[in-house]
């Protein structure tokens, strides 16, 4: 979904987070593309020490909404400056969660379905994170970041959903953070990546939070996604745009349905975009707006 707000990145009112570097060179877009041509069915010793990460869920539908990502995304949390109540809807954090590192990580992105919610996310920021925690030199590489980069990322395996005989799905979240200057992003996304006896498929997101800013210019992106047993997948967008200089700003509603099938995912509907705008009312130079 990163690509979707790659140009203007946004913060609300009540966050102060960090960013998300979205550059991806010609070179790696090709070595993707070389990779996704085909399923990947790797060692069965891989498999089986990836799966170790996942927990077994099976209640539907599977909901994940912002409350969900906030109360998991450890790297947001950090970033928060007023104390945010939580309610039970999942009751646990991504420390509490198993870490994945750069060979995980490798295995799940090999094939991406690519529409304009997820397409060729690059992941190079947290291969290099992940080497340098490995190396014990992450502190010293964290020193040459700079305005713009991702200096926090973090991916960790969630829930392991049994669709049926044939389908698992592998729940998963990323997330990251820029150098705490503008421009500036954090955003913490959800995906599944589909898995068929030791046959990796493609992944997919099913929900995201994120949000940036280049002042005056800001904006919050909240994906939230509902799967059902018999493999219905509904996703509902909206992406807030603010400017602090006139007080103006935008709401983007998308809906969209999916199904998910014996290893594939085919769009089903995409609605028309709603556009509504908003009047931001100041309340002091210091805590910002309110719609």
């Amino acid at each position: 979904m990163k690509n979707i707000y790659k140009g203007i990145l946004v913060i609300t009112v009540a966050y102060i987070l960090g960013g998300c570097n979205t550059n991806t060179t010609q070179q790696t877009t090709t070595e993707h593309k070389d990779s996704v041509k085909s399923n990947i069915t790797p060692p069965d010793a891989w498999v089986s020490k990836l799966l170790t990460h996942f927990k077994e869920y099976d209640k539907f539908p599977v909901v994940i909404d912002s409350v969900y990502i906030c109360n998991i995304d450890h790297c947001l949390q950090n970033y928060y400056q007023y104390d945010m109540v939580i309610d039970s809807a999942f009751n646990a954090n991504l420390d509490k969660n198993d870490s994945l590192g750069a060979s995980d990580v490798r295995l799940l992105v090999k094939k991406w379905f690519s529409d304009n919610l997820v397409s060729d996310n690059d992941m190079r920021d947290f291969y290099s994170i992940d080497s340098a925690k490995k190396l014990h030199v992450y502190e010293k590489w964290a020193d040459t970041r700079d305005i713009g980069m991702v200096e926090f990322a973090s991916a960790y395996g969630l829930r392991k959903i049994k669709m049926n005989d044939s389908l698992t799905l592998l729940v998963w979240a990323y997330s990251s953070c820029t150098y705490q200057a503008c421009p500036c992003f954090a955003g913490t996304s959800i995906y599944f990546t589909m898995l068929n006896g030791n046959t990796i498929g493609e992944t997919f997101t099913i929900g995201d939070y994120s949000s940036g800013a280049d002042a005056p210019n800001m904006m919050q992106a909240i994906l939230a996604g509902k799967l059902d047993k018999d493999g219905k997948l509904v996703l509902d967008e909206k992406i807030f745009h603010e400017d602090s200089d006139s007080l103006k700003g935008t709401v983007e509603h998308t809906h969209y349905e999916y199904a998910i099938t014996y290893n594939t995912i085919k769009q089903l509907l995409k609605s028309a975009m709603l556009k509504s705008l908003l009047r931001l009312k100041r309340i002091n130079k210091r805590d910002g707006f309110w719609y």
